[in-house]
């Protein structure tokens, strides 16, 4: 991939008709160093949000592309100097997610003076209203729209975050906030200590929202339900572990009629359907904690989703008998898996059986989880009919326990290959070590391995069964 990249940039880049470029499939953990060689003169409009530009590599983008109208990516900077060395006049529209220091911020905005739409997501960087002014004023001048969140870390309360609440949206009500612009903020703050969390301009503009139950909020807009507006709100997230996700404060605001991923802690409270009157939307579910009296308040979530594809749950504890009676049309992604931060439970070889004989078991195309017996995870790959992907962590798997352990010396994986067909692919992620199972499904073999102890498919058991019965009435 590394010498495929650039050369693939380079083709992109040369196509004389190119002006729009969508590149969002492309996720790249490792900072972006771009080696483009072409200098496009057709490219207007660039979407790139899952790979992270440094300030050269967004230099160097800037000079391949010099008549780019509209750009999206994520920024981050670990140099304190590094001016741009560009400008780019055409720029009218700029939306960034960016992290770390705020001088590398002010030399992306000296690029682009003729900028007029700007949405910006930020965190571990706090501006106040008097700084935001100043930079809007000396850098962008031709600015109409401006899209702001400002999300807040816990250390940045420590080190940098010396106005309270009201200080803070002191700042934001300036005759260049409230009567030039009419630019309102919103500021979420933790009710005990009374510091900001979250900042943002109104109506609310991202796609996700982190949310605490010890959330209250201020704001600088005279009549705020005219500016209050979540539709365009997807993912919803928790922020603490406290008893549950939502509480009176947030009735205040519109529901969410856009949800399509949803984090929660069960048991529920009363505001819940009122927060999400529809959850037509949902494609993705992921339950922190819940126990045993909370299953018919998810079986009820489940009803009420109807392209519900992902279920993610943290067996913190021995799982109830309940988890293998949820039933779901929709469901064929399921995550058990491990959590770090927390004792998770892992699947025994009972509940693997027991997972493979429930509804969701037997529909499950993706499986995410973490078995006590690498026999277990074996039993998962032959015994669910419809299964194509599985990711496990096995604690028999000696692997990541040891760091010398090198790829050539994987005995889980060596292990796979001799008891799986050769049309199965198994992957080591170097980073996780979790095992990444391909399943072959045309080409699906029913019969284990017999010198394994592990039980045979449901093909051989039906087999061996009309044996029985013919030798009975012989």
């Amino acid at each position: 991939m590394e010498y495929l990249f650039p050369e693939s940039l380079n083709n992109i880049w040369s196509i004389s008709t190119l002006t729009h470029c969508n590149l969002n499939g492309i996720q790249r953990s490792e900072r972006w160093i771009p080696k483009i060689s072409s200098i496009s003169t057709s490219i207007e409009y660039i979407s790139l949000e899952h790979s992270v530009f440094e300030m050269p590599s967004l230099s160097h983008l800037f000079h391949c592309t010099p008549h780019l109208k509209s750009l999206s990516l994520f920024a981050s900077s670990t140099y304190s100097d590094v001016p741009m060395d560009c400008v780019i006049p055409s720029m009218k529209s700029l939306k960034i997610h960016y992290e770390t220091l705020i001088d590398s911020l002010q030399y992306i905005f000296q690029t682009m003076p003729n900028l007029r739409h700007l949405t910006i997501d930020t965190r571990r960087m706090y501006f106040d209203g008097y700084e935001w002014e100043q930079i809007i004023t000396n850098y962008l001048p031709k600015l109409k729209i401006f899209r702001l969140k400002m999300d807040l870390s816990p250390e940045m309360h420590m080190n940098i975050m010396t106005k309270n609440v009201d200080e803070l949206l002191l700042t934001y009500r300036t005759t260049f906030w409230l009567e030039e612009h009419r630019w309102f903020i919103q500021c979420d703050y933790d009710s005990e200590s009374l510091q900001p969390i979250m900042v943002y301009t109104l109506p609310y503009a991202f796609h996700n929202y982190r949310y605490s139950n010890k959330h209250c909020s201020k704001s600088t807009c005279p009549n705020e339900e005219n500016y209050w507006s979540y539709d365009s709100v997807e993912t919803i997230s928790r922020n603490n572990n406290e008893k549950t996700l939502f509480n009176a404060y947030i009735l205040r605001h519109p529901r969410f009629p856009s949800i399509r991923h949803l984090e929660i802690r069960l048991p529920l409270d009363d505001c819940f359907s009122l927060l999400f009157p529809s959850l037509n939307r949902l494609t993705s579910l992921n339950v922190d904690y819940f126990n045993d009296v909370s299953y018919s308040q998810l079986q009820m979530l489940i009803d009420q989703a109807p392209f519900l594809y992902s279920l993610k749950l943290d067996p913190r504890q021995r799982l109830h008998s309940q988890l293998f009676q949820l039933t779901s049309k929709s469901i064929r992604r399921l995550d058990i898996k491990f959590n770090p931060s927390a004792y998770s439970y892992k699947f025994s070889a009972e509940d693997c059986m027991n997972l493979i004989n429930s509804p969701l078991g037997f529909q499950c195309e993706v499986l995410y989880i973490d078995v006590s017996s690498r026999n277990g995870a074996l039993d998962l790959i032959y015994k669910m009919p419809n299964l194509r992907l599985l990711v496990f962590k096995s604690e028999d798997d000696q692997f990541f326990k040891n760091s010398s352990f090198l790829p050539t010396n994987d005995e889980l994986a060596q292990w796979l290959r001799d008891h799986l067909p050769s049309s199965y692919t198994t992957f080591r992620d170097p980073r996780s070590f979790e095992t990444r199972v391909w399943i072959d499904r045309q080409n699906r073999k029913h019969v284990l391995p017999s010198n394994d102890g592990v039980t045979t498919t449901w093909q051989n058991k039906f087999s061996g069964f009309l044996s029985t019965i013919k030798q009975f009435f012989s």
